[in-house]
């Protein structure tokens, strides 16, 4: 501080005042001091200007930096935007080959395969699968002259590759001249590969094959080609389920279409059959009919022959047995007429056939009917021939009985006859008149009368149950089953 030249002026100032000069040397010490001061003041903002220098060098040097770090940056971004505009180029290039994929299986593979060597800058692509215990390339792309596609898998890249099955992606073998598989895999050597990429396909849970593609000299496995191998493996794993489900679909077919043939030859054969049987139940109903017709003429004729034979008999009660016998016949001749004339050759509407027989055996009663009336009720019921002549004989022979004894003389009255069905399966038939009934005493199942024995027997026979009312004249009221039609 004190090398500074007003200091030294004011100094040599006081040496030269006179010892008494007090005023002058104050003044003098008053200025020094006063310098002294600027020059502290001075000073300090030399500190503080030194300060703002070393933070402007600071904030110098890290402008510095983030000007590099935005430079680096920059050249990041450029390298980004490369890689970008690759990646869009390359998957520009796929796309294009994805639009031209069509059904074919075979041609799909083909341009796979080939956008798997383009892509990649290879010398050849293969698309590889196991059939028949051979390997095959059934996908290939510019392969050299004198190329095996089919050759045993032992000891091929592509092999060791569908046998290790899913992996993760992308598989490299680089300086390939180096590796055991110059002396197994007959490819590195012949045709001078040093690099292999491949990447194995799936079918389900299943590896089936690889896509492979082989360079003659040093080849990168990056980001993008790694992209490429799993696109391409991917678009040959749908191409290969596709084929199964295809290959299932055609086998399915074949299937339904054998199913369907033999469906059809049942079919005809069924029809063939049911052409058949309905001519026989044709012939065998015309035979039935037949019968029916040949049964119910044989019965005319013996009903016939019946009558001739009383018009010689002059004996009464005789007589009466050969009308009776003929009024029998003719009930059974009834069923077999019906069932020769309807359709249904099993049963007969038993209403319709129990009015007329009633109506014929009352008028065969030529002096009784004068004086008598006949009223019939009958519900239409469908009925089996073993039920209905039974049935039949029954009704005759107690119409007879009382057209024979229920009016003595010049009696009048009325005889009903009723038919219903009181269950589903149950038929009541109800024979009624007003005459002079049954006498107490005689038990008609045991009477010796040949018509009450029939009634009796025929009853057992569809196992009827009778129940004989003596009040008023006669009721006989019998109650029997029929089978369903069902």
């Amino acid at each position: 501080m004190n090398s500074d030249p007003r200091i030294k002026q004011i100094l040599s100032q006081i040496r030269k005042l006179a010892p008494g000069d007090l005023k002058a040397g104050i003044e003098a010490q008053d200025d020094l001091d006063a310098a002294i001061a600027g020059l502290d003041a001075l000073a300090e903002k030399a500190e503080e200007s030194k300060d703002a220098i070393k933070r402007l060098h600071t904030a110098q040097a890290a402008a510095l930096n983030m000007m590099e770090d935005a430079e680096e940056f920059r050249r990041e971004a450029e390298r980004a935007n490369d890689s970008l505009t690759e990646q869009q180029n390359i998957l520009s290039s796929l796309n294009e080959t994805f639009v031209h994929l069509g059904p074919d299986y075979g041609r799909n593979v083909q341009l796979i395969t080939q956008a798997c060597g383009k892509t990649l800058g290879a010398v050849c692509a293969l698309y590889n699968r196991l059939e028949g215990g051979l390997l095959c390339s059934i996908g290939q792309w510019r392969t050299p002259g004198g190329f095996n596609p089919v050759d045993k898998p032992e000891g091929h890249i592509c092999h060791d590759l569908i046998r290790k099955g899913k992996g993760n992606g992308a598989y490299i073998i680089r300086n390939l001249p180096e590796t055991g598989y110059y002396k197994t895999d007959p490819n590195v050597a012949a045709y001078g590969l040093k690099t292999y990429i491949g990447h194995a396909v799936n079918c389900g849970e299943q590896t089936v094959g690889s896509l492979c593609a082989v360079f003659q000299e040093d080849a990168q496995l990056g980001a993008n080609e790694g992209m490429i191998m799993g696109m391409l493996a991917k678009a040959l794993e749908n191409e290969e389920e596709r084929w199964q489900s295809y290959a299932k679909l055609k086998k399915t077919n074949k299937d339904l279409e054998a199913t369907q043939n033999a469906s059809l030859n049942i079919m005809s054969d069924l029809d063939r059959q049911r052409k058949e049987l309905d001519k026989s139940l044709q012939e065998k109903e015309a035979l039935i009919r037949e019968v029916h017709h040949r049964v119910k003429n044989n019965m005319q004729i013996i009903s016939s022959l019946l009558k001739l034979q009383s018009y010689s008999i002059e004996d009464p009660a005789l007589k009466a047995i050969f009308k009776d016998c003929e009024n029998r016949i003719k009930s059974m001749t009834k069923v077999h007429e019906r069932l020769y004339r309807t359709e249904d050759l099993a049963h007969i509407d038993f209403g319709d056939y129990i009015k007329s027989l009633a109506v014929d055996i009352f008028h065969s009663f030529k002096a009784n009917a004068a004086r008598i009336s006949l009223a019939v009720n009958a519900e239409g019921v469908a009925m089996p021939i073993d039920t209905a002549i039974p049935c039949g004989l029954i009704v005759n022979e107690l119409i007879t009985n009382a057209m024979k004894h229920a009016f003595p003389g010049d009696r009048k009255g009325e005889l009903v006859i009723e038919m219903k069905k009181i269950e589903k399966l149950t038929i009541e038939l109800i024979v009624r008149d007003n005459g002079v009934g049954i006498p107490d005493g005689l038990d008609w199942r045991t009477s010796k009368s040949l018509g009450l024995n029939l009634v009796n027997s025929l009853a057992g026979q569809i196992h009827a149950n009778i129940d004989l009312n003596r009040e008023g004249g006669t009721e006989w009221r019998i109650r029997f089953g029929v089978k369903s039609q069902e």
